[in-house]
C-alpha cells in the first residue's frame, strides 16, 4: 500500500482540538458515506472514516454505494463523498439524480473529497454544484504542498500553515466566482503553477466543501486530514453536531452474559485445573494474536478480515471493520474492566504484537512496523515502518507473529510467498530462493540486522522459546502436513521441495530430512514452552499447541494440545489438554498470564468466518501439588519473577549486577544460570562475554550447551577455551562447541563430535551434517560416509543431499566435492547401502557423476592386485549407473582376476562370493568354467549353491561338470549337505538322466540322498528316463516311509498334478505336529528348488521380499506355516504391498505398491509408493480402494508335498 506522510509544517493548535466535548451535542450527526468506483481505495477510505469520525464527532454514518440512500424517507445532514465514477448509470436513476439536486438545494451539506470530482463527467448539473470541472491529474504520488490562503476560515480551526502530502494534482477548469477559493495546492520542486484544491460554495441552502488532495487511503488515517475534514462537515452542517468530540476514553468492559455458564461448562479440562472468562465480545471480534506488556495489560489483535473480505461476512456488518488493536485492562479479580482501542483503521489485520516499554511492535501483511504508546496503552506517535516486503501475499501468507526473544532481538514468522524483506538500512534477507517459502527471521528492535534463521514451510505460524535456548516452530499448510519443528537454525525444511506435495521432506518422514514431529490435522496457531509456576512439575518443559482446527470443514481437532518431551526435547507423546463441547471454540493463541497460569485467546466462530465475535479465557491449576523446588529472582518457577528480576539486575548497571549474576552462573539451579546467560546477552556490557564463559562448566550440559550458543552468536568465541570442550561428556555440548569454531576448524570440530556421540541423536546429526553440507571438504564428507556407525554414514549422507540441495537453489556450498565423494562411494560403496546412494544419484543427476564413477571404475580394474569383493563393487557400481559394462578393457580384467584367483591356494567366502557375482555377468571364459568347478564342491554352502547354480544356467551339458557333480553326489565320504547341493545341481546340468548314477543315488543308504534324488528328479527334462529309474529302483514296495515324496514326484514326471489340500487349518496343523521331524538341510534344498530363493535373495527385479538369514529369531513356527499357507495373513513389517485401484477422468488404473492416507494431515493428498520405490500424490477421492496382498505367491504348498512342506518349515525355523 503506497503510504501518504503528511508532515505538518506547522504545529497543532492542540491536540485537545480533538479531544474532550465542550458541549454536549443535541443529538448524533447524521452522515451518509458514499463510496464506490475505479481507480482508488474506497473500502479502505470508508473503514478509516467510518472508524475515526465517529470517535471526534457524535454522528451516525451509513455507508452508500449507490443512490438508493436518496429514497430513505430521512435526509441525512451532510453527505461525504469519496466515490469515482464514469457515468451515473446503474448508481443513480434518474428520479435519484434529481433528488440529489433537490435535497442538496434544500440545506443536505455535502463535502466532496478528491475523486467524487471527477465523478460523472458528462452530468453537467453535478458539476454546476461543484463551480468547477476536472481537467486532469498529474503524477499520483506526487508531494504536494497544499498552502491555506483564508488561514482564518473554520474549516482550517485548529490547523495553521501548509501541509505536505502525497497525492495527485488536479487541474480544473477556473473555478465559478461564486466559489470561495480557501487554499491552493503545488507540486513540490516542480516549480508548476499552484492550483486551486480545496474551496466552498452554497447551493441554494445547501453547503458544499471541494477538497481535492487526498488520492491514497493513508491521507486518511492522519490526524491533521481527518480535523479538515471534520471542520468541513461543521461548516457544511453549519454546526449541526455542536463541537463535541472524545478522546478514544477507555469503554467498560460487559462482564455480564447469557451464555457464559454453557460456554465454561463446555469445556474439558485435566482434574484440576479450572478456566474462567477474561473478556469477550463486542471488544473482542474475531481475535487473532495478543501480548502482555510490563504492566499486565493484554493487547488483542481484532482480525476482521482474516482470509476474507469483510463485505462476504454473514451477515455483512453495517461498516467495513478496520482489525483494530485494543488493550484490555483487568481488575482485581482478572476479569477486563476496561477496553481501550489502541490503533485502527487496518486494511488487513495485524497478526503480530510484541510489546516494550511502551512502545509496540506490529505485522500487518506486507510490514512491520513500531509505534510508541502513551500511559493509557494507546498510539501516541507515528508508525515507524522498520520492515517492508516487497511482495504482497494473501493475508494468511503474509507476515505472522512477531515475538521478542529472550535475547532481546524480534523474531518474525512469515508466510509462504515470494518473500522480499528489506530492514530499515536496506539490508534483505537473501536465502529465500525465487519460488518462496514461509521462513523465520529476526532483527533488532530498530529493525536492522535483519537475517533469515530458517526457510522452507508452508505457513509457520508462531514459535516459542526455552530458557535454554531451544527454538519451537509450528509450520501449518492448507494441503501440506501440521508439523512441530525442534528449530536446526539454517534448515530449509524443503515444503517445495521437488514437486509441489511431496510432504514427506517437511514431516521428516524423509530419512535425510531434518527431524520434524507431524501434529494433528487444523491450523496450529501458537507454542508454548511452559516454564512457570501454576501448573503442576508435571507439567515443567511441556508444550502446549493451540489448534485453531481444519479451514473449511466443521469443528474438529480445535483444542490446546499437550506434548511431553524427554530431557533431550524429543517428542515422547501427545494428548489434548483443553477441548470444548462448543463447535465455535477456535484457539487462536495460548500464553502466559502473570502468574504462570495460562490465557486462551478464541476466535470463537464457525469457521473462519468473521462472526464479530471472540473470547479471551484464563485457566488455572486449582488442585492440590506438592512444594515446588524453592527459587526466588533468576531462579524463579515464576517466569514474571525471572523476567523482572533481569530488568532490575540490568537497570543496576554491571557494577552491582555483575556480582549476582557470577554467584548465579556459579551455582546449582540451572534455571537461574540459563536466565542469568541471558541477561548477560542483552546487557550488551564489554565484559559481558567474559562473565557468560563461567557458565561452559556448569553441572548441567543445557546451561553448557545454552553459553556456547550464546557466545557464537554474540561472536565471542575463543577457539582455545572452546577446544577444551571438544570432550566435553554431553554430545549436544561437543556439537555446540564445534559449530562455534572457525570454519577453517570447524568441519573437523564437527566430525569429531558426530564420532563421539552426536550423531546417535537426530537433531544433532542433522545439525552436523549441515555444516558439513556447507563447508566441508572431501575428507569431512568420507569419514562419515566410511564409518563402521550407521548413524554416522547416514550423517554423511545427509550432508551429501544438502551439499546437492544447496547448490540447487543457487547457494554457495561444496557441490563439485560432494559430486567426486558420491562418485567414490558409488564405485565402492563400502558398508553403504547401495540404493541409498543410488536414489542421490537419482535425485541430483549430473553428467559428471557418471564420467566420475566410470573413471574411478576403470582406474580401479586396471591394478592387478585389486581384491573380488571391490571388483565386484565397482561392477556393480557401472551397472548402477547404467554404464557400459560390455568392453574389450573389462573383459581382459576379468579375465586376469579369474586367473589370478585360480592361483591361490585358499581364499575367504566373501572373496569367493565376490567372484561368483562377478562370473554371473557371463564373463570369464574357460577361467570361470574352473572356478566353477572348484566352487561347487566348496565348504560354504552359500557358495556352492551359486555356484551350481551358474554352472547349471551357463554350462549345461558340460561333461566335466556334470562327472564332477556325479562324483560328489555320489561320495559317500563327502559331508551330506555338498552331495545334497551336488544332487540339485546334477539334474539341472544333465539333458538325459544318467541311469546308473539315479540307481545307485535311489538305492544309497542315507535316507536324506533318497528324498533329496526324488525331489530333483521333478526338476528334469527327461521325464520318462527319470520314471524307469524310479521303477527299476522298487521304492514303492520296499520304502514306505518316503510314500508321499514318491507319489508326488511321479504325479509330477507323469504331467498330473495332485490335489492339494483343500482344507488349510487341517494341512496347518499336520505340518506343525511334523515339523520336530524333519529335516532342515532337505528343506534347504526345497527352498533353493523353488521360488522362495530368487526373491528372498534379491534376484528377481523388482520384487521385495524380506530377507530370511534370521527370520526365526523373531517369528515362531506358527508364523512360518501361516507365511506359506496364508500369505496375506502374515505380511513381515515393511514388506506390505496393496493392490491399489486409482481413478484419473473416466480411466481406472492398478498400482501395487503401499498407500498412505491422508498424507497432508488434512484430509487432502493419498501417496502411493510403488514397488520400485516411486512416490505419487493424488487428490482425495482419486484413491478408489486398496486391497492388502503379499508378494508370496499363494498356493505354493501345491508345488511340493507334504514332507516337503515340512522340512522347509524346519530349515526356516533353523535360520536364527
Amino acid at each position: 500500500m503506497k503510504r501518504m506522510r503528511i508532515v505538518l509544517l506547522m504545529l497543532l493548535c492542540s491536540v485537545a482540538g480533538l479531544g474532550p466535548a465542550e458541549a454536549a451535542p443535541r443529538e448524533p450527526l447524521k452522515v451518509v458515506l458514499w463510496l464506490g468506483g475505479f481507480a482508488h481505495e474506497f473500502r479502505n477510505v470508508g473503514g478509516i472514516l467510518s472508524e475515526a469520525l465517529p470517535r471526534q464527532r457524535p454522528m451516525k454514518i451509513n455507508i452508500a454505494w449507490d443512490g438508493d440512500f436518496l429514497d430513505a424517507p430521512q435526509r441525512p445532514d451532510v453527505i461525504l463523498m469519496y466515490h469515482c465514477h464514469r457515468s451515473a448509470k446503474d448508481i443513480l436513476t434518474e428520479a435519484q439524480k434529481d433528488k440529489l439536486l433537490k435535497v442538496v438545494k434544500e440545506g443536505v451539506g455535502v463535502v466532496a473529497l478528491h475523486a467524487s470530482y471527477y465523478s460523472f463527467l458528462k452530468w453537467d448539473e453535478y458539476h454546476k454544484f461543484y463551480g468547477a470541472r476536472f481537467i486532469k491529474h498529474g503524477k499520483s504520488e506526487a508531494r504536494l504542498r497544499v498552502m491555506p490562503i483564508q488561514k482564518q476560515h473554520p474549516i482550517f480551526k485548529g490547523l495553521a500553515g501548509p501541509m505536505e502530502v502525497v497525492s495527485e494534482l488536479y487541474q480544473s477548469t477556473p473555478v465559478a466566482k461564486d466559489c470561495d477559493v480557501l487554499a491552493h495546492s503545488q507540486e513540490i520542486g516542480q516549480g508548476k503553477k499552484p492550483q486551486p484544491s480545496i474551496w466552498t460554495r452554497t447551493y441554494g441552502k445547501g453547503r458544499i466543501v471541494t477538497i481535492l488532495p487526498g488520492h491514497f487511503a493513508d491521507n486518511f488515517r492522519e490526524a491533521p486530514f481527518q480535523r479538515l475534514i471534520l471542520n468541513s462537515m461543521d461548516w457544511a452542517t453549519q454546526d449541526k453536531a455542536g463541537k463535541a468530540t472524545a478522546d478514544s476514553k477507555a469503554v467498560p468492559v460487559k462482564r455480564n452474559h447469557d451464555w457464559e455458564k454453557a460456554a465454561l461448562d463446555a469445556f474439558k479440562l485435566p482434574e484440576g485445573f479450572e478456566i474462567s472468562l477474561v473478556a469477550a465480545e463486542p471488544h473482542l471480534a474475531n481475535p487473532i494474536s495478543m501480548t502482555l506488556d510490563e504492566q499486565g495489560r493484554i493487547y488483542v489483535s481484532n482480525a476482521h478480515s482474516y482470509r476474507q473480505k469483510w463485505w462476504l461476512m454473514k451477515p455483512p456488518p453495517a461498516m467495513e471493520p478496520s482489525n483494530p488493536v485494543v488493550c484490555l485492562t483487568l481488575g482485581p479479580d482478572g476479569r477486563a474492566v476496561e477496553a481501550t482501542t489502541v490503533a485502527e483503521g487496518f486494511a488487513d489485520p495485524i497478526m503480530g504484537l510484541s510489546i516494550r516499554r511502551n512502545r509496540l511492535w506490529v505485522s500487518n501483511r506486507d510490514r512491520l512496523f513500531v509505534t510508541a504508546l502513551d500511559e493509557k496503552g494507546r498510539m501516541a506517535g507515528d508508525r515507524k515502518v522498520l520492515i517492508r516486503d516487497a511482495a504482497t501475499a494473501w493475508n494468511p501468507f503474509a507476515m505472522y507473529r512477531v515475538v521478542r526473544g529472550p535475547d532481546d532481538l524480534i523474531y518474525m514468522t512469515v508466510g509462504d510467498h515470494d518473500t522480499r524483506l528489506t530492514g530499515p538500512d536496506g539490508q534483505a534477507a537473501v536465502r529465500l530462493d525465487h519460488k518462496g517459502s514461509g521462513g523465520v527471521f529476526r532483527f533488532r528492535e530498530d529493525g536492522s540486522q535483519l537475517e533469515l534463521l530458517m526457510e522452507g514451510m508452508r505457513a509457520p505460524f508462531t514459535l516459542g522459546f526455552t530458557p535454554f535456548g531451544r527454538l519451537w516452530v509450528i509450520t501449518n499448510g492448507e494441503g501440506s502436513p501440521n508439523c512441530l519443528l525442534d528449530a536446526v537454525r539454517g534448515t530449509d525444511y524443503r515444503f517445495r521441495n521437488g514437486s509441489r506435495g511431496e510432504w514427506f521432506w517437511l514431516t521428516g518422514a524423509e530419512k535425510l530430512a531434518a527431524p520434524a514431529w507431524e501434529t494433528a490435522p487444523g491450523a496450529h496457531t501458537a507454542v508454548l514452552p511452559y516454564y512457570s509456576s501454576n501448573l503442576p512439575e508435571a507439567y515443567w518443559g511441556n508444550l502446549f499447541v493451540s489448534n485453531f482446527g481444519v479451514h473449511g470443514s466443521p469443528a474438529k481437532h480445535n483444542n490446546i494440545l499437550r506434548f511431553i518431551l524427554d530431557d533431550r526435547g524429543r517428542v515422547i507423546r501427545r494428548e489434548p489438554f483443553l477441548s470444548s463441547r462448543d463447535s465455535k471454540f477456535r484457539p487462536t493463541q495460548v500464553t502466559l498470564a502473570p502468574d504462570g497460569s495460562l490465557y486462551i485467546l478464541d476466535w470463537y466462530g464457525k469457521d473462519d468466518e468473521n462472526d464479530l465475535t471472540g473470547r479471551l479465557y484464563q485457566v488455572r491449576y486449582v488442585g492440590k501439588k506438592p512444594e515446588a523446588k524453592a527459587g526466588r529472582g533468576l531462579g524463579s518457577r515464576n517466569h514474571t519473577e525471572r523476567r523482572n528480576a533481569g530488568n532490575a539486575l540490568l537497570a543496576a548497571g554491571s557494577e552491582s549486577a555483575l556480582p549476582v549474576l557470577v554467584k548465579t552462573l556459579s551455582g546449582e539451579n540451572p534455571l537461574a544460570a540459563a536466565e542469568a546467560i541471558w541477561t548477560l546477552r542483552r546487557s550488551g556490557w564489554p565484559t559481558a562475554a567474559d562473565h557468560i564463559g563461567r557458565a561452559l562448566s556448569h553441572s548441567d550440559w543445557r546451561v553448557r550447551r545454552h553459553a556456547v550458543q550464546q557466545l557464537r552468536e554474540m561472536g565471542k568465541q575463543d577457539k582455545d577455551r572452546l577446544r577444551t570442550l571438544l570432550d566435553d561428556p554431553d554430545p549436544a555440548v561437543q556439537l555446540e562447541v564445534a559449530l562455534a569454531f572457525p570454519i577453517a576448524d570447524r568441519c573437523d570440530a564437527v566430525v569429531q563430535a558426530l564420532q563421539n556421540g552426536a550423531a546417535t541423536i537426530r537433531r544433532l546429526r542433522f545439525a552436523g551434517a549441515l555444516e558439513i553440507a556447507r563447508f566441508g571438504e572431501a575428507v569431512h564428507f568420507a569419514a562419515l560416509l566410511g564409518a563402521d556407525s550407521p548413524e554416522l554414514r547416514l550423517a554423511g549422507l545427509i550432508a551429501l543431499d544438502e551439499a546437492f540441495y544447496e547448490n540447487s537453489k543457487g547457494f554457495e556450498a561444496p557441490e563439485r566435492t560432494a559430486r567426486q565423494v558420491l562418485s567414490q562411494f558409488m564405485a565402492w560403496p563400502g558398508k553403504l547401502d547401495e540404493a541409498d546412494l543410488l536414489e542421490l544419484a537419482r535425485r541430483w543427476p549430473h553428467a559428471s557423476l557418471k564420467d566420475s564413477v566410470r573413471e574411478s571404475v576403470m582406474a580401479a580394474f586396471k591394478n592387478k592386485d585389486i581384491s573380488a569383493v571391490d571388483f565386484a563393487q565397482g561392477f556393480e557400481a557401472l551397472k548402477r549407473m547404467e554404464l557400459p559394462t560390455n568392453s574389450p578393457e573389462i573383459d581382459t580384467a576379468v579375465l586376469r582376476l579369474l586367473r589370478a584367483a585360480r592361483t591361490k591356494k585358499s581364499m575367504p567366502s566373501a572373496e569367493k562370493q565376490a567372484l561368483l557375482k562377478v562370473m554371473r555377468t557371463g564373463k570369464g571364459g574357460a577361467e570361470k568354467l574352473a572356478l566353477l568347478k572348484a566352487f561347487i564342491a566348496d565348504t560354504d554352502p552359500a557358495v556352492r549353491a551359486e555356484a551350481g547354480e551358474q554352472l547349471a544356467a551357463d554350462y549345461q551339458g558340460d561333461p566335466e561338470g556334470t562327472a564332477l557333480c556325479r562324483e560328489l553326489a555320489l561320495d559317500a565320504q563327502r559331508p551330506l549337505e555338498q552331495r545334497l547341493d551336488a544332487i540339485a545341481n546334477l539334474v539341472k546340468l544333465e539333458e538325459t538322466v544318467n541311469e546308473d548314477c539315479w540307481t545307485e543315488l535311489l538305492r544309497a543308504p542315507e535316507r536324506a540322498i533318497v528324498i533329496a534324488s526324488l525331489r530333483s528328479l521333478q526338476q528334469t527334462a527327461d521325464r520318462s528316463g527319470a520314471q524307469r529309474v524310479i521303477d527299476s529302483t522298487g521304492l514303492q514296495n520296499k520304502d514306505t516311509a518316503i510314500k508321499d515324496d514318491l507319489l508326488f514326484t511321479s504325479a509330477v514326471l507323469a504331467g498330473n498334478a495332485l490335489a492339494a489340500e483343500k482344507d488349510k487349518d487341517k494341512l496347518r496343523s499336520r505340518v506343525l505336529m511334523r515339523v520336530p521331524e524333519g529335516n532342515a538341510a532337505l528343506g534347504r534344498i526345497v527352498y533353493r528348488a523353488h521360488a522362495c530363493y530368487g526373491c528372498h535373495a534379491g534376484k528377481i527385479p523388482g520384487m521385495r521380499a524380506p530377507q530370511l538369514r534370521h527370520i526365526a529369531a523373531s517369528h515362531d513356527t506358527p508364523y512360518l506355516i501361516d507365511s506359506v499357507l496364508f500369505p496375506d495373513k502374515a505380511v513381515k513389517t515393511g514388506f506390505l504391498t496393496q493392490m491399489i485401484t486409482i481413478r484419473k477422468g473416466k480411466k481406472e488404473s492398478v498400482v501395487m505398491g503401499t498407500l498412505q492416507r491422508n498424507i497432508s494431515g488434512e484430509a487432502r493428498y493419498d501417496q502411493v509408493t510403488d514397488n520400485q520405490g516411486k512416490r505419487a500424490l493424488y487428490r482425495k477421492g482419486q484413491v478408489i480402494s486398496a486391497k492388502t496382498i503379499s508378494t508370496m505367491p499363494a498356493g505354493l504348498e501345491g508345488t511340493m508335498s507334504e514332507p516337503e512342506l515340512v522340512d522347509l518349515l524346519s530349515y526356516l525355523k533353523s535360520l536364527k
